[in-house]
Parts: C-alpha cells; structure tokens; sequence
C-alpha cells in the first residue's frame, strides 16, 4: 500500500508581505515542485493558495524557521489525501498541522495505513528539528 499525498515544494519571495493574508481563509504561495516534478514558471509567478494559519506562519516566519530547521524542512508542504476519495484530509505545513474540514472529527480514520505511519513520521522529524533549535 503507497501513501496517498502530493508534497510541494515552495518558493518565498523577499518582497511579500505575508501579513497581508492575516485575515484571508488562505494564503498564495509558490509551488515550485509537486511531488518531485518540478512547476514550470512562465514570467510571472504561479501561485497556489493554502490554507491558514498554517500557510500563513510559513511565509511569515520563513527565515528564522530555514536557519534553524533547514530549508528543505522549512519550505516543504504535505498534503495527506483521503483513501477512498483522494480529497485533502490534512496539509502538514513546517510548524502547523490542518485539519481539513469535515475530518476534523477522526481524520486519521480517512488515511491509509501507509499515509498514517508518514504523517507521524513527519511530525515527528519536525518535532525534534524544533526541539533541538529551542536547545541552542
């Protein structure tokens, strides 16, 4: 059994004010790979919106996040999808987790075994990755 997700890979500009999406349900970022393949930009940047305050706190806190976690870590999105429908069930974002809604109930009911034994894993290396910065 595979896992069901799409990862993103993303890419901050210096000039955007993340702030701006404060109030908004999402925020555009851009997506410059998707599961590996990368996002062909042509001119203007393609942006795809994420949900906040996950997407938010990403752009925001960018920087520090890229100096203390990596910046692999630091500006990848996953996207768990659910096992019958492939919808989004939960969006892992560096330091937030997003309980899509009508999941929030028992979301990892919705997941495959594969997706689950991930997701944990993922959360898991962001754990430690944050531990060690607040160790310094």
């Amino acid at each position: 059994m595979s896992k069901k997700k799409n990862t993103y890979s993303i890419k901050f500009a210096h000039m955007v004010n993340y702030a701006m999406f404060e109030l908004c349900s999402a925020t555009p970022l851009v997506v410059v790979k998707k599961n590996g393949t990368v996002i062909k930009q042509t001119g203007w940047d393609v942006t795809t919106e994420f949900p906040n305050p996950g997407a938010l706190e990403m752009g925001m806190h960018f920087k520090p996040l890229k100096d203390h976690i990596g910046e692999k870590m630091a500006t990848t999105i996953i996207e768990y999808l659910d096992k019958e429908t492939n919808r989004p069930v939960v969006t892992l974002f560096p330091t937030y987790l997003y309980i899509h809604d009508g999941y929030d109930k028992n979301f990892h009911m919705h997941l495959n075994h594969a997706s689950r034994k991930d997701l944990q894993y993922q959360i898991t290396m962001r754990r430690n990755a944050l531990a060690q910065c607040k160790q310094r």
